[in-house]
């Protein structure tokens, strides 16, 4: 499994044959594989500035992506670039309803009560809305994606 760390999404090439993908910020992608018995497992990976070439000379392969949802882009986003990651044992998660409807000013006031008091409100709520899409979004939707590939439900 590979995780997409940067910014910008970068591209997945599953060689032989060449197989691209683009994994966007925060996907994840994984390849699944198998051989025949007596076969000997020589896959092996490169990593680019912008590329990950993964070698599988497998007949029997498969490949999963998993997105980041919109909620995942926000909480990188005021982690990552506004530093609002929580304290150690407090974070804006643990402090969300789990019913209901959250606004944007909501959240907000949740992301600095998680750091302990002290931040920038109105450029909380602008990356909510940004991110979300509204000023209000019901709470239930409010979740991040732990899901990796082929993980079963």
């Amino acid at each position: 499994m590979f995780e997409n760390r940067f910014d910008e999404p970068i591209i997945f090439i599953l060689e032989p044959g060449e197989v691209r993908y683009e994994i966007s910020p925060l996907a994840r992608i994984g390849v699944r594989y198998s051989f025949e018995a007596g076969i000997v497992d020589r896959t092996f990976a490169y990593m680019g500035e912008r590329t990950i070439e993964f070698w599988c000379h497998s007949d029997d392969r498969e490949v999963e992506i998993v997105e980041p949802n919109a909620f995942d882009l926000l909480l990188r986003d005021i982690c990552v670039m506004g530093g609002y990651c929580g304290r150690p044992t407090v974070h804006v998660t643990d402090l969300l309803p789990s019913k209901g409807f959250v606004t944007a000013a909501e959240f907000a006031t949740l992301v600095v009560e998680a750091e302990g008091g002290g931040g920038n409100e109105s450029w909380l709520a602008s990356k909510f809305v940004e991110r979300m899409g509204s000023s209000c979004v019901p709470a239930e939707i409010l979740v991040q994606t732990l899901d990796n590939p082929f993980d079963v439900d």
